[in-house]
């Protein structure tokens, strides 16, 4: 997969702004913990986990500590710092559920992290674009530009092995062993999150 466009890709032109891209600010929807790892085998001894202190979001199986679906990364400042205005454009949005369309795989845009992180698609509707829509009113980068893409993010993995069948690599394992479990799974909304305060 070729990379796509985004902000990882431009360090000097952030640095030259004094924007930092792990301080944007995030808003997603809570979801209940899942259930990830055992329906993996082996999958334990995949998980990936960054040792970097200003990317915290990467750890493992997220989804089964704080399962969410991402409205919005990319606000100018922590959403925490602008919950009343968060939920001044977002009044009156909240979706009652979201729906796990299939299962797949965002690769790292980090260039010194070799993960792939495993999602679940969110089935894309009206309403799930009007939140991000909303939530654009307010100032924000659109760190990938190109397309919202609504997703759950499942978990973390490592890559490799490079020396066996495509499908036998760790990703695609992960992907074909989550499939059955969550495409087409209907999630309750729980409520929001403004993501992290540090």
């Amino acid at each position: 997969m070729a990379a796509e466009l985004n902000s990882n890709q431009f360090p000097e032109v952030y640095n030259a702004l004094g924007v930092k891209i792990s301080d944007l600010g995030f808003v997603g929807l809570t979801l209940e913990p899942l259930d990830i790892v055992k329906h993996v085998e082996g999958g334990a001894d995949d998980l990936y986990y960054s040792t970097h202190p200003d990317r915290f979001w990467i750890k493992g199986p997220v989804a089964e500590v704080s399962a969410h679906m991402t409205v919005m990364f990319g606000l100018m400042k922590k959403a925490y710092d602008w919950a009343p205005f968060v939920d001044q454009v977002l009044d009156g949005w909240k979706p009652e559920t979201i729906e796990i369309d299939h299962v797949g795989f965002f690769p790292s845009n980090i260039e010194d992290e070799d993960y792939s992180c495993i999602i679940g698609h969110v089935k894309v509707t009206p309403e799930i674009l009007e939140g991000h829509q909303r939530l654009q009113l307010l100032p924000h980068i659109e760190t990938f530009p190109l397309a919202y893409r609504p997703h759950v993010t499942l978990a973390y993995v490592k890559n490799g092995p490079s020396n066996v069948d495509w499908a036998a690599n760790t990703r695609e394992k992960w992907i074909r062993s989550l499939q059955g479990h969550f495409s087409g799974l209907a999630l309750p909304v729980q409520g929001r999150t403004y993501g992290s305060k540090h």
